[in-house]
């Protein structure tokens, strides 16, 4: 019971995701032995993307949304900041020297 590795986010997407396809496959009237079998090929899928990018040494999915999002944040937040204007020759002193 203890000593997982997740997120209550990821855990709760994970049960929609399951529960949006059983009840989608039951809805397009697919037959209960079949819709298990769906249901395990997804999980196993699932599996297989979270250790192809734990090997990789890349954040998961979700980790890669919700970096995206704070990357956004901060490149919104910055936008309000005034540009900051070096010191030291202007383009008016640098051209005053080419002129003279």
């Amino acid at each position: 019971v203890s000593g997982g590795i997740g997120t209550v986010a990821g855990s709760i997407i994970g049960g929609l995701v399951i529960a949006v396809l059983n009840n989608g496959l039951q809805l397009l009237g697919v037959t209960s032995d079949k819709v298990q079998i769906i249901k395990g090929l997804v999980l196993l899928i699932a599996v297989g993307v979270d250790v192809y990018s734990k090997r990789r040494g890349g954040p998961s999915l979700i980790g890669r949304m919700f970096n995206r999002d704070k990357t956004q944040q901060a490149d919104a937040a910055g936008a309000d900041q005034p540009a900051v204007v070096p010191s030291g020759d202007s383009a008016e002193d640098s051209s005053r020297s080419l002129t003279s």
